[in-house]
């Protein structure tokens, strides 16, 4: 049972995870609900990956459906859209093990992120079920092996106006975001690139208008922070500005954001173009995010080890080439091939402990401040 009574129990809905084309993805998930704070209820579907550990801390990501999946029946969210699609896939599932959270807006009377509704200074930030389902999250956190520094959010349309208000309200959170066809008229980009987009949209869209995501990008770009845009038709079949296999070296080199325009994309080619995309869910999966700093790491790992002893000198898998250990409050590297990098050492709970830049790929750091326990340790490219 969740702690603090904020949810109810979960109750698991079925014995494993049920592909899509043998069943409606939702009954592959938990089922459960939570109070919004004007009491309401929120009603949310949550996967969970087949054999997880303790002993490893997983990635979580959470999806925001349009408005036609308002409601209260715990299912429309995950069931009527392609929202579900790429993360029931086997290999995603095998490969990065992510929990996915699939909270429902109760009605087209709530707003992920205010843009009907709402004061002059709520418009642009998170609404009362976006609110509700970060909660969720951190309660979600207390109970599962849920790695802190790798938390996703994305959406379509009426979610993807959320994401972009999650991005506003919650700029430390997140990982990474993937907001598509949606919108955040406020455009502050000293926030909004605290966290690492992927943004898609339709150029024709009717629904909701391509130009103040347009608006954002040109002021990123304003602000000289390096921005990878393209338009293509569908699927990125033929992308203007940049090639397929130049944008496959994009984002395995580590492009914080992304904006791909969809040519003639109606509302629906917003959200299309991402869940049909490869490279969106290892473009997401390569970042962590510890004290609001980000970090890349490629190819984007699974889950992650949890605790290595300071006094057993166990050896860690790295987020890049290179061996690291722990003995006697001396940390030791070797074999470091992308240089220069940063070792982070964080507590079992995803606090960050030790920071330190090295440039040679062997090496040792004493740590006199770290007590004998338990801790995780990761090499990043600078």
């Amino acid at each position: 049972m969740f702690r603090h009574g904020i949810l109810a129990a979960l109750a698991f809905l079925a014995g494993a995870a049920i592909a899509p084309s043998q069943a409606a993805p939702a009954d592959s998930c938990q089922a459960s609900s939570t109070k919004m704070s004007d009491g309401k209820d929120m009603f949310f579907r949550l996967y969970v990956p087949k054999n997880i550990s303790t002993q490893k801390r997983y990635p979580l990501v959470m999806n925001l459906h349009g408005i036609g999946e308002c409601g209260v029946d715990n299912k429309n969210q995950v069931n009527q859209s392609e929202i579900a699609r790429q993360w029931m896939l086997d290999s995603v599932k095998t490969k990065y093990q992510a929990f996915v959270l699939y909270p429902q807006c109760p009605s087209s009377s709530y707003e992920w992120g205010y843009f009907n509704t709402g004061t002059a200074a709520q418009k642009g930030f998170a609404g009362l079920p976006a609110v509700a389902a970060i909660k969720v999250i951190d309660s979600l956190i207390k109970i599962y092996p849920i790695d802190t520094t790798r938390l996703y959010v994305g959406g379509l349309s009426w979610g993807g106006i959320g994401t972009e208000a999650i991005m506003m309200s919650y700029p430390d959170k997140f990982a990474a975001a993937f907001p598509c066809a949606g919108e955040n008229k406020l455009n502050t980009v000293d926030v909004m690139t605290k966290t690492p987009f992927w943004i898609s949209h339709g150029n024709a869209d009717g629904t909701v208008p391509v130009a103040p995501d347009r608006q954002l990008v040109t002021a990123v770009e304003a602000a000289k922070i390096p921005i990878v845009r393209f338009v293509s038709s569908r699927n990125m079949a033929n992308p203007t500005g940049i090639s397929v296999d130049s944008l496959r070296k994009a984002v395995a080199g580590g492009s914080l954001y992304l904006y791909s325009e969809i040519v003639n994309g109606d509302h629906g080619s917003g959200w299309l173009e991402a869940y049909e995309s490869p490279l969106l869910v290892p473009w997401l999966m390569s970042k962590s995010k510890v004290g609001g700093k980000t970090t890349f790491t490629w190819p984007a790992p699974g889950p992650g080890s949890a605790t290595t002893a300071l006094d057993k000198g166990a050896r860690l898998t790295q987020q890049i080439p290179g061996n690291v250990s722990l003995k006697s409050g001396i940390i030791r590297w070797n074999g470091v091939s992308l240089l220069p990098s940063t070792l982070n050492v964080y507590a079992s709970n995803g606090t960050l402990l030790l920071r330190q830049e090295i440039d040679q790929p062997d090496g040792s750091l004493a740590s006199p401040g770290l007590a004998e326990g338990a801790y995780r340790i990761e090499i990043h490219r600078r």
